[in-house]
């Protein structure tokens, strides 16, 4: 049995399933000796929801977790304890994400609503129609990307209509029907050749800006398309086997997790693959990325200046698999 006395917290890792059951991790670090080890230790097992688990998202000792049982429950990890439930939705609950500082959460259903919630007092502040006539199926709930800023907020459902929410007004501010009739470039044997995809009515995955607020970034199935503010397109990349979730690793590059349990990081603005290597022998189902300041491996050093720059910084990519497999990389 592992000891974790003397070994660093560096945060809380949260995994759902399909068996309804939430499983909570501490992420731990050693660096006491040549090399820095880590290790989890389990904090908590809870069956949450009646129904699957389809999303989580934390802050800080706060966790939420969004299912198809039309519920949001709200747990204090400190304290190891559930606190609420969230029901304003009546669809099957597929993105949460907190904005303005943790000041807000703001959700997403089958039922075609994006709900504002006050973090303080968890009440219902605001509920915005995002789509009409949405299919019932989980997979086809709207998808969110919320700018850096907090100020704005993208959707985009099945049918491919995209609209940018204005957060301090509470309307839209602007719709469009995203075409991707784009040009990409793709190897066929020595030659590169030019072609189109056009979706099969296929819904987005996932749509997500870049932490600078210049481009977005929209996946769906093997691809990734890449547009400017003013929704030019950037970059089509073909990710070659279907991708199931993308994560910014900084302004120019993209991590996507595949069907394959691969992972690839592309340029988005060139679309060159700069990195891949393989992760797990079955669906990659998430990816997160971490930040934490250098003082958290360099807390027992006597060479530690007072001023840090804002460039130390270290990254682990965390990533989680459909059989269950929880990875932790460093960057």
């Amino acid at each position: 049995k592992q000891n974790f006395t003397n070994m660093t917290t560096l945060c809380y890792i949260s995994v759902c399933c399909y068996s309804k059951v939430l499983y909570g991790f501490e992420l731990k670090l050693n660096d006491e000796g040549d090399d820095i080890e880590f290790f989890f230790e389990k904090i908590f097992i809870h069956k949450s929801h009646a129904s699957q688990v389809r999303t989580l998202e934390s802050k800080h000792d706060i966790l939420l977790s969004g299912s198809d049982d039309e519920t949001i429950k709200v747990y204090n990890l400190q304290k190891r304890k559930e606190i609420g439930s969230l029901m304003e939705h009546k669809g099957s609950v597929g993105q949460i994400f907190f904005i303005d500082n943790d000041k807000w959460v703001v959700t997403s259903s089958t039922d075609g609503k994006m709900i504002f919630w006050k973090t303080k007092e968890w009440q219902p502040f605001l509920t915005l129609n995002v789509t009409k006539d949405i299919s019932s199926s989980p997979h086809n709930c709207p998808k969110l990307a919320v700018h850096p800023s907090s100020k704005l907020i993208m959707s985009l459902d099945e049918k491919w209509m995209l609209k940018l929410w204005n957060v301090v007004t509470g309307g839209c501010s602007f719709t469009t029907k995203v075409k991707l009739n784009y040009s990409l470039i793709k190897k066929d044997e020595n030659e590169e050749v030019e072609f189109h995809y056009e979706p099969k009515k296929k819904a987005p995955t996932s749509i997500m800006w870049s932490p600078d607020g210049l481009f977005y970034s929209i996946l769906v199935d093997n691809y990734i398309f890449t547009f400017d503010q003013e929704g030019s397109e950037v970059s089509g990349i073909d990710c070659v086997q279907s991708g199931s979730e993308m994560i910014f690793f900084d302004n120019d590059i993209v991590c996507v997790g595949l069907q394959n349990g691969n992972i690839k990081c592309f340029n988005v603005k060139s679309g060159e693959l700069v990195r891949e290597w393989n992760d797990h022998q079955s669906r990659v189902k998430s990816l997160k990325l971490l930040k934490f300041p250098l003082s958290v491996i360099n807390q027992n050093s006597e060479d530690d200046d007072e001023d840090d720059d804002e460039d130390d910084y270290w990254f682990l990519i965390v990533t989680c698999s459909s059989n269950g497999i929880i990875n932790v990389w460093t960057c």
